[in-house]
């Protein structure tokens, strides 16, 4: 659990748009510039969602089974 270095007290916030941890009491910001560890598109069904996947190598011919 986060504490708060102000107040000491735990009831901190995330904010997602600005990527921040505030104390909800007093204000202050705890840890700012998060990582957003989300996918950088959008998906609107799920034959967009396979198209935009990027998980493993490629496909490639120069190995017998294509690189699967």
């Amino acid at each position: 659990m986060m504490k708060c270095p102000s107040c000491g007290k735990e009831e901190i916030v995330f904010d997602p748009v600005r990527g921040t941890y505030v104390c909800r009491d007093d204000g202050t910001v705890i840890e700012d510039m998060m990582i957003d560890q989300g996918p950088e598109w959008r998906e609107f069904d799920s034959a967009d969602r396979n198209k935009k996947r990027r998980v493993g190598p490629g496909v490639t011919e120069r190995v017998h089974d294509k690189g699967s």
